[in-house]
């Protein structure tokens, strides 16, 4: 296998800044933290913890701390609530809170926490209005003293926590620690957290400030600078519960984030590079056609942070099951020495990850596991990632088909501006045409607007449009669903991959907005896997100009697929001795090859192995059992050779 490494067509465009947009209250969905199994461990280990932790703060009994604010303003202070102040404080009920959850465990839960409250302006006064309750520059803290840490040689803070930010960019947040209740030395926490996202649920942090000291402080405090916009909102909030210090484990190592790259990998090490490792991204459907090529390799890189005390080496596997259950590749690999509180990110490169030829049909699983090498982790609970990718017979996507959420680029109260533009981009392999396009709008899409979709190849300095849909006025049927966009235009793709490489284009939908200047138009996302920035685009007029900047998603897949030809990959004169029929049929599907020993597996519409049989010359297959839908017939020969034939159960 030859090794082949791909540059992106568009790395001019990397220069380019990644937008800080300025969002406003949108419906955003949010959820409990789910108690899972693997929360429930968690749970019962910190309760382990606490018992024999050195101090331990869960906010009942008498009150020890105390709480300050610059400007002091008591609408914005900590305070300590239960579910009953939450209640009273406008966040909600239990089920339908608002920004924030209450940290407990259920509506009868006697628990207390502590939490800093930016969003009851926007509850009371609604935006904008309630944007000017809001200071422009705060500083609000919670402190806690008379820590007695003496014969904690190794202090470790941890702490549950429920944060999410609202334009993040304007906030930091920080943990303090004092011997003398005057210097303090500082931890910026909950860093790189997305808009609208949840940080990790429990913390810790090593704190050597105050190691083997008889009266510490510590204090959890909140600032946000907005200056440079003032009108803005900013925030959510900041809850806390169960405090606690404990002495520092040996080896503790956690899994911080893993990219997988498909098709297209840039050195990280670079120094002009060093944010790109998820340069790719993540695509969670890619057509069977542009798999099978010599040069369809996937990468991984895996971040890891050392939270114990010794210096470590880390131990990185990845593991990828195919449809079958079988595993089609594995790798583990050793990392660098990293010291005690580093973080380090690992490349999982030899040997490549490539499918083998023919490529099955269906979903993978990849599995990601880290690891103190020669030694064990202290908290294993850290320690996994999990993510997939479905082969498909023509469907090319970023997502997969887990839409949650959405993009709007026009603040809901100020309007849009005509002919701007989302897009993701993708990556082709091999020669192709694009059928169609299918775009999610977003339930929140005001009917009467207006989308078109364009396709788009990257020119000198900018993408150049080279087919496009016919606009479409959105009715009710078309929100909260996938919507298909068709071209008159020739949309065949040429790749040359021994020459030039793969072919990039862009998926680009662009926005009408005729129903109104306060209307707004959602594209829909999907945020359940690592996709990376670098997938999502966006053009907006600034300063007179139209301008594209990469950042759109934040990290997610945006709702736009690529439809391709089915069976690009199917050799003509298989296709031609292949048949499937009746077409459709409600019992009985016949076969008819010319093959004397094939291998014929069925597919449902989602890329599930419904039926793996050995088949020559003519065969009936009962299918009375199957459900009513489309599926696609796989019929492999003797001499490799695949044939595809899709048929309807009625």
């Amino acid at each position: 296998m030859k090794k082949f490494t791909f540059l992106m067509a568009f790395v001019a465009l990397a220069s380019f800044a990644m937008a800080q947009a300025i969002q406003a209250p949108s419906n955003i969905a949010c959820k409990n933290i789910e108690k899972d199994t693997r929360m429930i461990e968690k749970q019962m280990e910190r309760q382990t913890l606490k018992a024999e932790a050195a101090w331990s703060q869960n906010f009942e009994g008498e009150v020890n701390w105390t709480v300050a604010a610059n400007p002091n303003i008591d609408l914005h202070k900590w305070k300590v609530t239960d579910i009953e102040g939450y209640i009273a404080d406008g966040w909600g009920d239990f089920e339908d809170g608002w920004y924030l959850h209450p940290m407990v465990d259920s509506a009868t839960d006697p628990n207390k926490w502590a939490y800093i409250d930016i969003c009851s302006p926007w509850l009371e006064s609604g935006y904008p209005a309630g944007s000017s309750q809001i200071p422009t520059t705060l500083e609000s803290y919670i402190q806690f003293n008379d820590i007695d840490l003496s014969n904690v040689p190794n202090p470790k803070l941890m702490w549950s926590q429920l944060f999410r930010p609202f334009n993040p960019h304007w906030v930091k947040l920080y943990v303090d620690a004092s011997v003398d209740g005057t210097t303090w030395t500082s931890y910026e926490v909950n860093q790189n957290i997305s808009h609208g996202e949840y940080a990790d649920y429990y913390q810790s942090l090593l704190i050597p400030a105050v190691a083997n000291e008889p009266n510490a402080s510590i204090r959890f405090r909140w600032t946000h600078d907005k200056s440079s916009n003032p009108d803005y909102p900013v925030g959510m909030g900041w809850g806390i519960d169960d405090v606690m210090f404990i002495e520092a484990p040996q080896y503790d190592l956690k899994h911080l984030e893993t990219a997988m790259n498909f098709f297209v990998y840039v050195d990280y090490h670079v120094a002009a590079q060093s944010n790109g490792y998820h340069y790719s991204g993540h695509f969670g459907q890619i057509p069977k056609e542009q798999m099978e090529t010599d040069y369809s390799f996937m990468f991984f890189n895996t971040i890891v942070e050392n939270k114990g005390l010794a210096e470590v080496t880390p131990e990185i596997k990845v593991k990828v099951t195919g449809p079958d259950g079988t595993e089609v590749y594995t790798n583990t690999i050793a990392g660098t020495a990293i010291a005690s509180g580093a973080v380090d990110t690992i490349d999982i490169m030899e040997p490549e990850f490539v499918l083998d030829i023919p490529v099955t049909l269906g979903e993978y699983l990849v599995t990601v596991d880290v690891a103190v090498k020669g030694q064990e982790d202290a908290n294993t609970n850290d320690n996994s990632y999990e993510t997939k990718f479905f082969v498909t017979g023509g469907t090319y996507a970023r997502d997969l088909d887990n839409i949650t959420q959405g993009i709007t680029l026009a603040n809901y109260n100020i309007g849009g501006v005509d002919e701007e533009m989302v897009a993701t981009n993708y990556y082709m392999n091999k020669s192709t045409n694009i059928k169609s396009v299918d775009v999610f709008v977003g339930a929140t899409t005001t009917v009467g607007n207006t989308i078109q979709v364009e396709l788009m190849k990257w020119g000198a300095e900018k993408p150049e449009t080279f087919a496009q849909s016919e606009p479409l006025t959105l009715a009710e049927e078309h929100l909260g669903t996938w919507v298909n966009f068709t071209f008159v235009d020739n949309t065949d793709i040429i790749v040359d991959l021994e020459n030039e490489g793969n072919y990039d284009i862009l998926a680009a939908v662009k926005h009408f907005y005729t129903a109104g200047a306060e209307s707004t138009i959602t594209i829909g996302m999907d945020k359940s896997t690592n996709f990376g920035v670098w997938s999502g685009w966006f053009q907006i007029m600034q300063s007179g100009a139209w301008k594209w900047y990469y950042g759109a998603t934040d990290g997610k897949a945006l709702g736009v697929r690529l439809n391709l030809p089915d069976g690009n990959y199917v050799k003509e004169d298989m296709l031609a001795n292949f048949k499937v029929y009746p077409n459709p049929t409600q019992d009985i599907l016949k076969i008819e090859t010319q093959s004397q020993k094939s291998i014929l597996n069925i597919y449902s519409i989602d890329g599930k192995l419904v039926r793996n049989i050995e088949v020559s010359n003519n065969a009936e297959i009962n299918v009375s059992d199957f459900a009513t839908g489309v599926y696609t017939v796989v019929l492999t020969d003797e001499n490799g050779n695949v044939g595809t034939q899709r048929f309807v159960k009625k």
